[in-house]
């Protein structure tokens, strides 16, 4: 987020939710802490610009989310028209920036989740919030913008798992239309990278498939590929996302099921996938990920498959250069 900011929130530890708010400044090389209103887990969190909104979750903070200010260093809480519910999914979109790339005008959105079609999108230009609906509840989904679109797919149905994808249009009062991933996929993950032009992906995969949505900047111009596009070989469930690279390149993927190490890189520009020469110093699963222009880090999660043994607070920062030095 601004000023190069790696964010990471919430979380498990024992059976008990984080309230817990960690800061990485990337150019001091600097950690700063801050506090939700309550510990947060089975949520989703999204930035734009120099707000940071956690929200949902189990638990009494599932009806609330939390915003992190990064000029101010604190963190104010609403409550959510949506309601209370948990396993939702987040994401962010810009729709104008200023001539320092700083997002002045865009959305993050907070949707879905258990047994909900809620969608509560907050306004970045106006600070205010509006309530939206996908077409059907599911969670365990992943989410992704591309140009000015933000998209909720995969997970699990009340019909069992799904391909469906629900496709934001942030521009205007918003609407929504539907697409497919390449098939029915719970354990999915996602990350936006930008290309030439402008021109952003919305890169899904887990299960061993993916999918990537590709939108131009103004969203006059999409499409949709499909395939097993990945190096092919990582274990792509319960592992972590992330977008860094100079206008956001490359979507970043790394652990996974079974304490997972690979790190993987789709590059937007070529169109490529690679496996990065350096590996998780921890193999992990349920890691979080968050990138920069410059930096990549891959925070926490669970060591052991299925029956988790521990959970670490190992935090692995790359430098984007050394992860994909091909470019």
């Amino acid at each position: 987020m601004l000023d190069e900011l790696l964010v990471f929130a919430g979380g498990f530890k024992g059976n008990a939710g984080l309230d817990a708010v960690d800061i990485f400044n990337t150019s001091s090389k600097t950690w700063s802490h801050a506090k939700m209103s309550t510990g947060r887990t089975l949520f989703a969190g999204a930035a734009l610009g120099h707000i940071a909104i956690f929200g949902c979750g189990e638990g009494d903070g599932g009806g609330t989310a939390d915003i992190y200010d990064a000029r101010t260093g604190k963190v104010s809480t609403v409550k959510l028209g949506g309601g209370s519910r948990k396993k939702c999914a987040a994401t962010a979109v810009t729709l104008a920036i200023d001539s320092n790339g700083t997002p002045t005008e865009g959305k993050i959105l907070i949707a879905g989740g258990y047994k909900s079609v809620a969608v509560d999108v907050y306004d970045l230009k106006t600070g205010k919030w509006t309530l939206t609906k996908m077409s059907e509840s599911h969670f365990y989904m992943a989410s992704a913008s591309a140009g000015p679109f933000s998209l909720f797919c995969g997970g699990l149905a009340p019909s069992g798992d799904t391909a469906l994808c629900d496709i934001y249009d942030a521009r205007g009062d918003g609407s929504w239309t539907t697409g497919n991933l390449t098939r029915a996929v719970r354990e999915i993950n996602a990350a936006t990278a930008t290309g030439t032009n402008g021109e952003q992906a919305a890169v899904f995969i887990g299960g061993g498939i993916t999918t990537v949505f590709t939108s131009s900047a103004d969203g006059s111009h999409t499409s949709w590929s499909h395939g097993n596009s990945t190096a092919g070989e990582s274990p792509w469930c319960k592992f972590g996302a992330a977008t860094s690279g100079d206008g956001g390149r490359f979507a970043v993927f790394a652990g996974g099921n079974g304490n997972a190490k690979r790190i993987e890189v789709f590059d937007a520009v070529r169109k490529t996938w690679a496996f990065a020469p350096h590996n998780l110093s921890l193999g992990r699963e349920q890691v979080m990920g968050a990138g920069t222009s410059e930096w990549v880090g891959f925070a926490g999660g669970t060591i052991g498959s299925y029956n988790p043994t521990g959970y670490t607070s190992r935090v692995d920062l790359f430098h984007i250069e050394d992860l994909f030095p091909q470019h």
